[in-house]
């Protein structure tokens, strides 16, 4: 699972494994909006 800026086409965080559950997709958000200092 990525996350993507559609404006710029950069990849803002990832998650990689087997499996995507809820809490995954939770952290990898959080990962993606404090790497873009909105969180």
């Amino acid at each position: 699972m990525a996350i993507i800026d559609v404006y710029d086409r950069m990849i803002v965080d990832y998650h990689i494994g087997l499996s995507c559950l809820a809490q995954d997709a939770i952290t990898t958000l959080k990962g993606a909006l404090l790497r873009r200092q909105l969180y």
